[in-house]
């Protein structure tokens, strides 16, 4: 919670019933009704002050405040003196990152030879396309992105653990090729926990966030949080040409093409399975989908496989529990302009089940429903089989 305001209650009506509690502070009881009216006029500025500043705040700050409105009983019926309080218009404020700062960002930048970026939840259309075209063809650049953040291009590594499991079976000095200069996040949270283990112990020398509001620092190399829109900040590294020389995102990238073939030979001769479920659904997917993910081990199959280029992935990733997956969805579907696919396990759709107690499910909302016996995510993590 960004900010907390207590607005204080009216004197100016129902002051007979204040008067006659024994316990209340808000009035004197000797005071005549011009210092009432005055004491009201004084509280409406209070109260205008409180809202002014805590709405600030929110619009600054860009998170949730807390306002705290006393009523009094009974809960219903308006008040015929009632007096609109008095709050200045807010505007939407706009980080400034000065030319100086970019400037150091973009020759850092350029300098580099390895850089990595790694985006996490986006929503659809949020990164320009001319622009993430532009990253995505220098070769001094390797970037890796997860379902949700809803970028496509076919130089980027989009199933990160199809890289990332392999690598790990590597010697520390192999795995060096892929170790980043500078480590360039935006977005949110991001599911591989692989990369994330990767990136804390072989970390690179610079790791920049870019973000309006939050910075977190998941890799434990945090140098730079930059305070901009992510199309704002790399708009300035490639706002002039410049001609990279570097094998880094090629190298990569054919790491990556050698270990996905063969995991899709290895694949053709694996039994039905959750694995083979979330392959045979993505090869059905329809286009202009609004696909809705639940938690736990949907998300993290689904990243495994190539989906539509039409199609908008999102996931409700609270503290990947799962907890509200089929609200989100049904409400989301509420709004979307394309059909709704909610894909859930058995465990996580009866555990929200509540979510689909309501009149205002679209027609066009569909749910798959993949029952494996409940919470698979469990037979999946390690040290499962040895607690009890």
């Amino acid at each position: 919670m960004e900010a907390t305001a207590y607005l204080k209650p009216d004197v100016s009506h129902a002051t007979a019933s204040l008067l006659n509690n024994p316990l209340q502070k808000e009035i004197n009881p000797k005071s005549t009704p011009q210092e009432i009216a005055e004491q009201q006029l004084k509280i409406q500025q209070d109260n205008a002050n409180a809202i002014t500043k805590t709405l600030d705040i929110a619009f600054t700050k860009s998170g949730p405040v807390h306002l705290n409105i006393p009523l009094e009983e009974p809960l219903y019926g308006m008040t015929e003196m009632a007096v609109p309080i008095s709050v200045p218009s807010l505007k939407m404020p706009k980080n400034v990152v000065s030319e100086k700062d970019l400037d150091q960002f973009k020759n850092k930048w350029r300098k580099a030879k390895k850089k990595m970026v790694l985006v996490g939840v986006l929503s659809p259309d949020s990164i320009d396309k001319k622009i993430f075209n532009l990253i995505c063809d220098d070769p001094s650049v390797v970037v890796l992105t997860e379902k949700t953040s809803n970028l496509n291009h076919s130089m980027i590594i989009n199933s990160i653990d199809t890289l990332m499991a392999p690598i790990e079976a590597l010697e520390k000095e192999k795995k060096i090729f892929l170790q980043p200069d500078i480590l360039l996040t935006f977005g949110g949270m991001v599911v591989s926990k692989k990369i994330k283990y990767f990136l804390i112990r072989q970390y690179p020398e610079a790791h920049w966030h870019v973000d309006s509001k939050k910075a977190y620092d998941t890799y434990y190399c945090l140098k730079k949080h930059c305070l901009l829109q992510p199309n704002d900040f790399l708009k300035a590294f490639y706002s002039e040409e410049y001609s990279p020389v570097s094998s880094y995102r090629d190298e990569v990238l054919k790491y990556y093409n050698k270990f996905g073939a063969r995991g899709q030979q290895w694949l053709k001769t694996q039994a039905f399975s959750d694995l083979k479920v979330f392959e045979k659904i993505a090869l059905k997917l329809p286009n202009s989908l609004q696909l809705q993910l639940a938690n736990s081990s949907t998300i993290r199959y689904a990243q495994l496989f190539d989906l539509p280029n039409e199609t908008s992935v999102f996931c409700n990733r609270g503290t990947s529990g799962i907890d509200g997956s089929t609200s989100t969805a049904v409400g989301a579907a509420q709004i979307s302009k394309t059909p709704t696919l909610l894909i859930t396990g058995d465990l996580s759709f009866f555990y929200d089940l509540n979510g689909l107690w309501n009149n205002y499910i679209p027609n066009d909302f569909r749910i798959l429903l993949i029952n494996n016996s409940g919470g698979g995510i469990f037979r999946i993590l390690p040290g499962e089989k040895d607690s009890t």
